[in-house]
């Protein structure tokens, strides 16, 4: 390879890293957000299961976090009858 080829190969390859640090500078720093763990609501199950239990009645409750995914019923199964037709959403 001629020495003027080599030449100008360099300087581009050099302008090309410091166009990227540029660009690395103007974007600035990005924040990375933490992995989270899917977190666990076995204990909050149970503990509902627990408290519906000594409850009178049957009690059908759907629980989903929207987050995560995560989701969990008791009794989701079970079909109920509605006792009335005013239903309130929980959000």
């Amino acid at each position: 390879m001629p020495k003027r080829k080599r030449v100008y190969l360099v300087v581009a390859l050099l302008a090309f890293v410091m166009l990227v640090f540029a660009v690395g500078q103007v974007i600035g720093p990005q924040e990375l957000k933490p992995l989270h763990a899917k977190p666990d609501y076995q204990p909050l199950q149970e503990e509902v299961a627990r408290f519906t239990a000594n409850l009178p009645g049957t009690y059908g409750i759907y629980f989903k976090d929207l987050e995560s995914g995560e989701e969990f019923g008791i009794n989701a199964q079970t079909a109920i009858p509605p006792a009335s037709s005013i239903k309130l959403p929980v959000v």
